[in-house]
């Protein structure tokens, strides 16, 4: 039964927008059967508490509550993860060319950071971001807002997304401007790749949704 119990806040926490945040230990989580919220806090002893009648009869910990703890230890994995672009090997200045350079510290980015390099020859600062240069938001922000994108989410549930799992939220035109920016790159990276076949190219048959109307690709 607590099984259960916690899969069903998983499902409400999946549904995304069903949180409200009003303090460290106070949120608000829709109701899955109305328009209605319930209101679930910490109390003085250090244990979650939930208004909804459920709680309210049984004392335990229901869905709600688990919705707000899975919300917790997302936002928390998130908080404590910091991107290091620095996997890659560098052999060159990426203005000059020179291999003479040296490692200066990191640029910090809100939310992450990335080595900073220094050439000796030239004198510029530089660092590899692998396409993400002068961005200020997170790429997993970035990338997770281009892949629910594609997966049919509204702009609007995008932006409350990458609020509640990256703590900031973007306007609908900003995440426009990455998905215009970055499918332009992938398709001149998709247009390069030439299908390596043994003479046989099998398609099966695949329908899109153009404007609610069904056509065959």
């Amino acid at each position: 039964m607590s099984q259960d119990r916690e899969l069903r806040g998983l499902a409400i926490l999946a549904r995304g927008n069903q949180i409200v945040r009003l303090s460290g230990l106070s949120y608000k989580v829709r109701s899955q059967s109305g328009n209605s919220s319930y209101l679930v806090a910490m109390n003085n002893f250090h244990e979650w508490e939930c208004e909804c009648p459920d709680y309210s009869y049984r004392h335990v910990t229901y869905k709600h509550i688990h919705a707000v703890l899975a919300s917790l230890n997302i936002r928390q994995y998130m908080a404590s993860q910091t991107i290091h672009k620095s996997i890659e090997v560098i052999e060159a200045c990426r203005f000059c060319g020179s291999s003479n350079f040296l490692k200066e510290g990191h640029r910090k980015n809100q939310g992450y950071e990335l080595q900073r390099y220094r050439c000796k020859d030239c004198g510029k600062w530089f660092v590899i971001n692998y396409g993400f240069e002068k961005m200020r938001y997170d790429p997993n922000a970035i990338t997770a807002c281009i892949d629910l994108y594609f997966k049919g989410v509204s702009f609007r549930n995008i932006a409350d997304h990458l609020k509640q799992f990256f703590g900031r939220k973007p306007s609908c035109s900003t995440i426009h401007d990455w998905l215009k920016r970055y499918t332009r790159l992938a398709k001149e990276y998709v247009d390069q790749i030439a299908p390596q076949t043994s003479g046989f190219l099998h398609v099966d048959e695949m329908k899109v949704n153009i404007n609610g109307k069904l056509d065959w690709l």
